[in-house]
């Protein structure tokens, strides 16, 4: 299961590397305030504190649900990577958004999923780590 492990660290990285600088002229692009920046990132921290929660939770359930081996971490990381790319294409979407209201919307609706699927990878990866070292 090691593949879509990989597959989520690179997407993480890739999605830090070219989301964070470009998120304050995207925000402004899409016809939104200087001041509403702070908003993109606060959502996507509320995110990762929602995701470390429940994807957690259904990492705890899955390793219980299903006795084989590796079956429980590598569901919820396949979790996390489709939520990572239905968030990263709400952040992508919100530019193509005629009306202004909407597309903010859709920024900040894209950015929380965008924070779930990493706070999910985050917990997920680290609980399996820690259960392989131990």
């Amino acid at each position: 299961w090691l593949v879509p492990f990989f597959i989520n660290i690179f997407m993480a990285c890739a999605s830090f590397s070219i989301v964070m600088p470009s998120l304050a002229p995207y925000t402004l692009e899409i016809g939104a305030p200087l001041s509403f920046l702070p908003w993109v990132v606060s959502f996507y921290s509320v995110g990762e504190m929602i995701g470390s929660i429940f994807i957690g939770y259904f990492y705890e359930f899955a390793m219980k649900k299903f006795q084989t081996p590796g079956r429980g971490p590598r569901i919820s990381i396949i979790l996390s990577i489709f939520l990572g790319i239905w968030g990263s294409t709400m952040y992508a979407v919100a530019g193509w958004i005629e009306d202004e209201i909407s597309s903010r919307y859709c920024l900040l609706f894209g950015r929380i999923i965008q924070g779930v699927w990493t706070g999910g990878q985050q917990a997920v990866e680290q609980a399996y780590l820690s259960a392989a070292v131990h």
